[in-house]
Protein backbone atom coordinates (compact mmCIF):
# COMPACT_ATOMS: atom_id res chain seq x y z
CA UNK A 1 0.00 0.00 0.00
CA UNK A 2 1.43 3.41 -1.01
CA UNK A 3 0.22 6.96 -0.67
CA UNK A 4 -0.88 6.87 -4.31
CA UNK A 5 -3.25 3.94 -3.81
CA UNK A 6 -4.50 4.79 -0.31
CA UNK A 7 -7.37 7.12 -1.36
CA UNK A 8 -8.84 4.48 -3.66
CA UNK A 9 -8.79 1.64 -1.13
CA UNK A 10 -9.51 3.46 2.12
CA UNK A 11 -13.28 2.99 1.61
CA UNK A 12 -13.05 -0.68 2.53
CA UNK A 13 -9.83 -0.84 4.51
CA UNK A 14 -10.70 1.86 7.05
CA UNK A 15 -13.42 -0.18 8.72
CA UNK A 16 -10.93 -2.65 10.10
CA UNK A 17 -7.37 -1.69 9.15
CA UNK A 18 -7.08 2.04 9.93
CA UNK A 19 -4.99 2.07 13.08
CA UNK A 20 -1.72 3.64 14.12
CA UNK A 21 0.38 0.49 13.87
CA UNK A 22 -0.74 -0.43 10.33
CA UNK A 23 -0.43 3.10 8.97
CA UNK A 24 2.98 3.90 10.43
CA UNK A 25 4.41 0.54 9.37
CA UNK A 26 3.07 1.13 5.85
CA UNK A 27 4.92 4.44 5.57
CA UNK A 28 8.08 3.34 7.39
CA UNK A 29 9.98 2.71 4.16
CA UNK A 30 9.10 6.15 2.75
CA UNK A 31 10.41 8.13 5.70
CA UNK A 32 7.27 10.31 5.61
CA UNK A 33 4.69 10.21 8.41
CA UNK A 34 1.87 12.59 7.40
CA UNK A 35 -0.72 10.57 9.32
CA UNK A 36 1.02 10.54 12.70
CA UNK A 37 -1.50 12.88 14.32
CA UNK A 38 -4.45 11.42 12.48
CA UNK A 39 -3.89 7.82 13.55
CA UNK A 40 -3.89 8.43 17.31
CA UNK A 41 -7.54 9.34 18.08
CA UNK A 42 -9.07 6.27 16.48
CA UNK A 43 -6.79 4.02 18.54
CA UNK A 44 -8.61 5.19 21.67
CA UNK A 45 -11.96 4.70 19.94
CA UNK A 46 -11.16 1.16 18.78
CA UNK A 47 -9.67 0.18 22.15
CA UNK A 48 -12.75 1.41 24.00
CA UNK A 49 -15.15 -0.42 21.68
CA UNK A 50 -13.30 -3.74 21.50
CA UNK A 51 -15.14 -5.23 24.45
CA UNK A 52 -17.81 -7.81 25.21
CA UNK A 53 -19.73 -5.54 27.61
CA UNK A 54 -22.42 -3.02 26.59
CA UNK A 55 -21.04 0.43 25.88
CA UNK A 56 -22.38 3.59 27.52
CA UNK A 57 -24.80 5.42 25.19
CA UNK A 58 -24.13 9.08 24.33
CA UNK A 59 -24.99 11.38 27.23
CA UNK A 60 -26.89 14.64 27.00
CA UNK A 61 -25.12 17.34 24.99
CA UNK A 62 -23.22 20.11 26.65
CA UNK A 63 -20.80 22.81 25.62
CA UNK A 64 -17.37 21.29 25.23
CA UNK A 65 -14.33 23.16 26.50
CA UNK A 66 -11.85 21.00 24.59
CA UNK A 67 -9.90 22.72 21.84
CA UNK A 68 -10.22 19.52 19.84
CA UNK A 69 -14.00 19.48 19.76
CA UNK A 70 -14.99 23.21 19.61
CA UNK A 71 -18.67 22.32 19.10
CA UNK A 72 -21.68 21.43 21.21
CA UNK A 73 -21.57 17.65 21.11
CA UNK A 74 -22.16 14.49 23.06
CA UNK A 75 -19.37 12.56 24.77
CA UNK A 76 -19.28 9.93 22.04
CA UNK A 77 -15.74 9.24 20.79
CA UNK A 78 -16.95 9.19 17.18
CA UNK A 79 -17.54 12.94 17.32
CA UNK A 80 -14.01 13.56 18.58
CA UNK A 81 -12.59 11.37 15.83
CA UNK A 82 -14.76 13.06 13.21
CA UNK A 83 -13.94 16.62 14.31
CA UNK A 84 -10.21 15.96 14.46
CA UNK A 85 -10.32 14.85 10.84
CA UNK A 86 -12.55 17.78 9.87
CA UNK A 87 -10.26 20.35 11.49
CA UNK A 88 -7.48 19.35 9.11
CA UNK A 89 -9.41 19.87 5.87
CA UNK A 90 -12.71 21.71 6.56
CA UNK A 91 -12.84 25.50 6.59
CA UNK A 92 -13.08 26.93 10.09
CA UNK A 93 -16.17 29.01 9.36
CA UNK A 94 -17.97 25.90 8.02
CA UNK A 95 -17.03 23.88 11.09
CA UNK A 96 -18.21 26.64 13.43
CA UNK A 97 -21.70 26.36 11.94
CA UNK A 98 -21.88 22.67 12.92
CA UNK A 99 -23.30 23.21 16.40
CA UNK A 100 -24.93 19.78 16.73
CA UNK A 101 -23.96 16.18 16.22
CA UNK A 102 -26.49 15.82 13.40
CA UNK A 103 -25.11 18.83 11.51
CA UNK A 104 -21.59 17.44 11.82
CA UNK A 105 -22.65 14.00 10.56
CA UNK A 106 -24.54 15.64 7.69
CA UNK A 107 -21.66 17.87 6.55
CA UNK A 108 -21.16 17.51 2.79
CA UNK A 109 -17.53 16.43 2.42
CA UNK A 110 -17.80 16.18 -1.37
CA UNK A 111 -18.46 19.93 -1.67
CA UNK A 112 -15.05 21.49 -2.33
CA UNK A 113 -16.33 24.87 -1.09
CA UNK A 114 -16.38 23.38 2.43
CA UNK A 115 -12.74 22.26 2.24
CA UNK A 116 -9.50 24.16 2.69
CA UNK A 117 -7.07 24.52 -0.19
CA UNK A 118 -4.56 21.66 -0.58
CA UNK A 119 -1.73 24.02 0.48
CA UNK A 120 -3.51 24.58 3.81
CA UNK A 121 -4.03 20.87 4.54
CA UNK A 122 -2.51 20.12 7.93
CA UNK A 123 0.34 17.60 7.88
CA UNK A 124 1.83 17.69 11.36
CA UNK A 125 5.22 18.93 12.49
CA UNK A 126 7.18 15.80 11.66
CA UNK A 127 5.87 15.59 8.10
CA UNK A 128 6.39 19.32 7.51
CA UNK A 129 10.00 19.10 8.68
CA UNK A 130 10.71 16.02 6.56
CA UNK A 131 9.09 17.57 3.51
CA UNK A 132 11.18 20.70 3.98
CA UNK A 133 14.38 18.64 4.21
CA UNK A 134 13.44 16.38 1.28
CA UNK A 135 14.41 16.90 -2.35
CA UNK A 136 10.81 16.65 -3.53
CA UNK A 137 9.68 19.20 -6.09
CA UNK A 138 6.91 21.72 -5.29
CA UNK A 139 4.58 19.68 -7.48
CA UNK A 140 5.30 16.47 -5.55
CA UNK A 141 4.71 18.27 -2.25
CA UNK A 142 1.38 19.58 -3.53
CA UNK A 143 0.41 16.08 -4.72
CA UNK A 144 1.16 14.73 -1.25
CA UNK A 145 -1.15 17.29 0.37
CA UNK A 146 -3.89 16.62 -2.20
CA UNK A 147 -3.69 12.86 -1.65
CA UNK A 148 -3.74 13.35 2.12
CA UNK A 149 -6.86 15.49 1.79
CA UNK A 150 -8.49 12.85 -0.45
CA UNK A 151 -7.71 10.17 2.13
CA UNK A 152 -9.17 12.25 4.99
CA UNK A 153 -12.30 13.03 2.96
CA UNK A 154 -12.83 9.32 2.26
CA UNK A 155 -12.24 8.48 5.92
CA UNK A 156 -14.70 11.09 7.22
CA UNK A 157 -17.36 10.09 4.67
CA UNK A 158 -17.03 6.50 5.87
CA UNK A 159 -17.45 7.65 9.49
CA UNK A 160 -20.53 9.64 8.48
CA UNK A 161 -22.02 6.62 6.71
CA UNK A 162 -21.32 4.15 9.51
CA UNK A 163 -21.79 6.37 12.57
CA UNK A 164 -24.73 5.28 14.76
CA UNK A 165 -25.19 8.95 15.69
CA UNK A 166 -26.93 9.49 12.35
CA UNK A 167 -29.81 7.47 13.84
CA UNK A 168 -32.37 9.31 15.95
CA UNK A 169 -32.69 6.34 18.26
CA UNK A 170 -28.94 6.09 18.89
CA UNK A 171 -28.67 9.83 19.61
CA UNK A 172 -31.35 9.57 22.31
CA UNK A 173 -30.10 6.59 24.32
CA UNK A 174 -28.38 8.73 26.95
CA UNK A 175 -31.42 8.59 29.26
CA UNK A 176 -30.25 5.14 30.44
CA UNK A 177 -27.04 6.43 32.02
CA UNK A 178 -27.19 6.49 35.86
CA UNK A 179 -25.84 10.06 35.96
CA UNK A 180 -28.75 11.21 33.76
CA UNK A 181 -31.35 9.26 35.76
CA UNK A 182 -30.17 10.91 39.00
CA UNK A 183 -30.46 14.40 37.52
CA UNK A 184 -33.93 13.56 36.13
CA UNK A 185 -33.14 15.39 32.87
CA UNK A 186 -33.45 12.47 30.41
CA UNK A 187 -37.21 12.69 29.94
CA UNK A 188 -37.08 14.24 26.45
CA UNK A 189 -34.55 11.66 25.31
CA UNK A 190 -36.77 8.87 26.59
CA UNK A 191 -39.78 10.38 24.78
CA UNK A 192 -37.85 10.42 21.50
CA UNK A 193 -36.77 6.81 22.07
CA UNK A 194 -40.32 5.68 22.85
CA UNK A 195 -41.61 7.49 19.77
CA UNK A 196 -39.19 5.60 17.51
CA UNK A 197 -40.03 2.26 19.15
CA UNK A 198 -43.78 2.92 18.98
CA UNK A 199 -43.63 3.93 15.30
CA UNK A 200 -41.75 0.72 14.51
CA UNK A 201 -44.37 -1.35 16.42
CA UNK A 202 -41.85 -2.51 19.02
CA UNK A 203 -44.05 -1.32 21.89
CA UNK A 204 -47.62 -0.07 22.26
CA UNK A 205 -48.81 3.43 23.18
CA UNK A 206 -49.96 2.11 26.56
CA UNK A 207 -46.47 0.76 27.27
CA UNK A 208 -45.01 4.15 26.32
CA UNK A 209 -47.12 5.89 28.97
CA UNK A 210 -46.23 3.23 31.55
CA UNK A 211 -42.51 3.50 30.74
CA UNK A 212 -42.57 7.31 31.17
CA UNK A 213 -44.31 6.97 34.55
CA UNK A 214 -41.83 4.33 35.72
CA UNK A 215 -38.91 6.49 34.56
CA UNK A 216 -40.17 9.41 36.67
CA UNK A 217 -40.52 7.09 39.66
CA UNK A 218 -37.03 5.68 39.09
CA UNK A 219 -35.58 9.20 38.88
CA UNK A 220 -37.20 10.14 42.19
CA UNK A 221 -35.87 7.03 43.95
CA UNK A 222 -32.42 7.31 42.34
CA UNK A 223 -32.04 10.95 43.41
CA UNK A 224 -32.99 10.25 47.04
CA UNK A 225 -32.96 6.71 48.42
CA UNK A 226 -30.21 5.12 46.30
CA UNK A 227 -28.40 8.24 45.09
CA UNK A 228 -25.03 7.00 46.35
CA UNK A 229 -25.21 3.81 44.28
CA UNK A 230 -26.13 5.69 41.08
CA UNK A 231 -23.42 8.30 41.65
CA UNK A 232 -20.86 5.55 42.23
CA UNK A 233 -21.44 3.93 38.83
CA UNK A 234 -18.41 4.41 36.56
CA UNK A 235 -18.35 2.66 33.20
CA UNK A 236 -14.64 3.44 32.79
CA UNK A 237 -13.93 1.09 35.73
CA UNK A 238 -15.48 -1.78 33.77
CA UNK A 239 -18.84 -1.47 35.59
CA UNK A 240 -21.42 -3.17 33.37
CA UNK A 241 -24.37 -0.93 32.58
CA UNK A 242 -26.70 -3.88 31.87
CA UNK A 243 -25.93 -5.52 35.22
CA UNK A 244 -26.40 -2.24 37.09
CA UNK A 245 -29.75 -1.46 35.45
CA UNK A 246 -30.99 -5.03 35.91
CA UNK A 247 -30.22 -4.84 39.63
CA UNK A 248 -32.13 -1.58 40.19
CA UNK A 249 -34.82 -1.61 37.46
CA UNK A 250 -35.77 -5.19 36.54
CA UNK A 251 -37.95 -6.04 39.53
CA UNK A 252 -39.69 -2.74 40.31
CA UNK A 253 -40.09 -1.26 36.83
CA UNK A 254 -40.91 -4.11 34.39
CA UNK A 255 -42.13 -1.99 31.44
CA UNK A 256 -39.15 0.38 31.63
CA UNK A 257 -36.81 -2.61 31.92
CA UNK A 258 -38.29 -4.07 28.71
CA UNK A 259 -37.51 -0.81 26.89
CA UNK A 260 -34.00 -0.78 28.36
CA UNK A 261 -33.32 -4.34 27.21
CA UNK A 262 -34.33 -3.42 23.66
CA UNK A 263 -32.09 -0.33 23.69
CA UNK A 264 -29.13 -2.10 25.29
CA UNK A 265 -29.00 -4.41 22.28
CA UNK A 266 -27.94 -1.33 20.30
CA UNK A 267 -25.09 -0.53 22.71
CA UNK A 268 -23.16 -3.80 22.63
CA UNK A 269 -19.39 -3.84 22.32
CA UNK A 270 -17.70 -4.98 19.13
CA UNK A 271 -15.53 -7.81 20.47
CA UNK A 272 -18.25 -10.49 20.52
CA UNK A 273 -20.33 -9.66 17.44
CA UNK A 274 -17.45 -8.66 15.14
CA UNK A 275 -14.84 -11.19 16.18
CA UNK A 276 -13.41 -12.37 12.87
CA UNK A 277 -15.30 -9.61 11.01
CA UNK A 278 -12.20 -8.60 9.03
CA UNK A 279 -11.91 -12.12 7.65
CA UNK A 280 -15.43 -12.18 6.25
CA UNK A 281 -14.77 -12.32 2.51
CA UNK A 282 -18.37 -11.53 1.54
CA UNK A 283 -18.30 -8.24 3.45
CA UNK A 284 -14.79 -7.40 2.27
CA UNK A 285 -15.63 -7.94 -1.41
CA UNK A 286 -18.63 -5.61 -1.19
CA UNK A 287 -16.42 -2.70 -0.11
CA UNK A 288 -13.43 -3.33 -2.36
CA UNK A 289 -12.38 -0.80 -4.99
CA UNK A 290 -11.89 -1.79 -8.65
CA UNK A 291 -8.10 -1.67 -8.33
CA UNK A 292 -8.16 -3.93 -5.28
CA UNK A 293 -10.53 -6.40 -6.96
CA UNK A 294 -8.24 -6.62 -9.99
CA UNK A 295 -5.21 -7.18 -7.76
CA UNK A 296 -7.11 -9.80 -5.75
CA UNK A 297 -8.13 -11.63 -8.92
CA UNK A 298 -4.54 -11.53 -10.22
CA UNK A 299 -3.22 -12.97 -6.96
CA UNK A 300 -5.88 -15.69 -6.92
CA UNK A 301 -5.13 -16.52 -10.58
CA UNK A 302 -1.41 -16.84 -9.83
CA UNK A 303 -2.15 -19.02 -6.80
CA UNK A 304 -4.46 -21.18 -8.95
CA UNK A 305 -1.81 -21.60 -11.67
CA UNK A 306 0.84 -22.44 -9.06
CA UNK A 307 -1.41 -25.08 -7.49
CA UNK A 308 -2.24 -26.45 -10.94
CA UNK A 309 1.47 -26.74 -11.84
CA UNK A 310 2.13 -28.44 -8.52
CA UNK A 311 -0.72 -30.89 -9.14
CA UNK A 312 0.54 -31.64 -12.67
CA UNK A 313 4.05 -32.26 -11.31
CA UNK A 314 2.64 -34.66 -8.71
CA UNK A 315 0.62 -36.49 -11.38
CA UNK A 316 3.67 -36.75 -13.65
CA UNK A 317 5.75 -38.13 -10.79
CA UNK A 318 2.98 -40.60 -9.98
CA UNK A 319 2.77 -41.76 -13.61
CA UNK A 320 6.56 -42.15 -13.80
CA UNK A 321 6.55 -44.24 -10.63
CA UNK A 322 3.76 -46.44 -11.95
CA UNK A 323 5.72 -47.02 -15.17
CA UNK A 324 8.85 -47.86 -13.18
CA UNK A 325 6.86 -50.30 -11.03
CA UNK A 326 5.44 -52.04 -14.13
CA UNK A 327 8.93 -52.29 -15.64
CA UNK A 328 10.31 -53.66 -12.36
CA UNK A 329 7.56 -56.25 -12.22
CA UNK A 330 8.38 -57.36 -15.79
CA UNK A 331 12.09 -57.64 -14.94
CA UNK A 332 11.27 -59.72 -11.88
CA UNK A 333 9.18 -62.06 -14.04
CA UNK A 334 12.09 -62.42 -16.49
CA UNK A 335 14.42 -63.04 -13.52
CA UNK A 336 12.15 -65.79 -12.26
CA UNK A 337 12.01 -67.40 -15.72
CA UNK A 338 15.80 -67.22 -16.11
CA UNK A 339 16.35 -68.86 -12.74
CA UNK A 340 14.03 -71.72 -13.68
CA UNK A 341 15.78 -72.11 -17.06
CA UNK A 342 19.23 -72.17 -15.45
CA UNK A 343 18.15 -74.74 -12.88
CA UNK A 344 16.63 -76.95 -15.64
CA UNK A 345 19.78 -76.75 -17.79
CA UNK A 346 22.05 -77.59 -14.87
CA UNK A 347 19.93 -80.58 -13.83
CA UNK A 348 19.75 -81.88 -17.43
CA UNK A 349 23.52 -81.58 -17.98
CA UNK A 350 24.30 -83.41 -14.75
CA UNK A 351 21.86 -86.22 -15.60
CA UNK A 352 23.39 -86.74 -19.09
CA UNK A 353 26.91 -86.74 -17.63
CA UNK A 354 25.97 -89.40 -15.08
CA UNK A 355 24.47 -91.61 -17.82
CA UNK A 356 27.64 -91.22 -19.92
CA UNK A 357 29.76 -92.27 -16.96
CA UNK A 358 27.72 -95.49 -16.73
CA UNK A 359 28.85 -96.29 -20.33
CA UNK A 360 25.53 -96.15 -22.17
CA UNK A 361 25.77 -94.21 -25.50
CA UNK A 362 28.71 -92.32 -24.05
CA UNK A 363 29.56 -90.19 -27.07
CA UNK A 364 26.00 -89.06 -27.73
CA UNK A 365 25.32 -88.32 -24.03
CA UNK A 366 28.50 -86.28 -23.66
CA UNK A 367 27.52 -84.18 -26.69
CA UNK A 368 24.05 -83.63 -25.26
CA UNK A 369 25.52 -82.83 -21.83
CA UNK A 370 27.86 -80.22 -23.32
CA UNK A 371 24.97 -78.64 -25.23
CA UNK A 372 23.10 -78.25 -21.95
CA UNK A 373 25.98 -76.41 -20.22
CA UNK A 374 24.88 -73.03 -21.62
CA UNK A 375 23.63 -72.26 -18.10
CA UNK A 376 26.86 -70.28 -17.55
CA UNK A 377 25.82 -67.75 -20.18
CA UNK A 378 22.34 -67.61 -18.70
CA UNK A 379 23.84 -66.86 -15.28
CA UNK A 380 25.73 -63.89 -16.68
CA UNK A 381 22.50 -62.68 -18.23
CA UNK A 382 20.79 -63.18 -14.85
CA UNK A 383 23.45 -61.14 -13.03
CA UNK A 384 22.94 -58.23 -15.43
CA UNK A 385 19.19 -58.53 -14.98
CA UNK A 386 19.50 -58.53 -11.18
CA UNK A 387 21.70 -55.42 -11.35
CA UNK A 388 19.00 -53.70 -13.40
CA UNK A 389 16.35 -54.75 -10.87
CA UNK A 390 18.45 -53.42 -7.99
CA UNK A 391 18.85 -50.07 -9.78
CA UNK A 392 15.10 -49.86 -10.41
CA UNK A 393 14.32 -50.54 -6.77
CA UNK A 394 16.77 -47.84 -5.70
CA UNK A 395 15.07 -45.34 -8.04
CA UNK A 396 11.62 -46.25 -6.73
CA UNK A 397 12.82 -45.94 -3.15
CA UNK A 398 13.90 -42.35 -3.83
CA UNK A 399 10.51 -41.25 -5.24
Amino acid sequence: MTIHTLPSIVNYRFTYAFNQKNILSGFKSTGIYPFDRNSNPDDCYLSAHTTDRPLPPPTLPGTSTSSETIIITSSDELNILNVRGNQKIVKEKVLEKCQTTLSLIGLDMKDSSNLVAPDDTELGYKAQRMLKDSKASPRQKLELRMELRAMLVAMIIKIQEKSPLSSKLARNLGWMMPSVIVKKDGKERLKNTLKVLEESNRISATECEAALKEFRDLGRVASTEIRAEFAKFDNSRLDRLDHFLAEHVKGSYPVLWGVMKTCLLLSHGQAHVERGFSLNSDISDTNMSTLTLRSKRLIEYKEYMASKREEEAKNASKRAREEEEVELKDLQEVEKTLKMTIEGLERGAEAKAEQAERGVNCHQLIVESNSLRTAKDKKQELEKLQASIKEKMKVLGGH
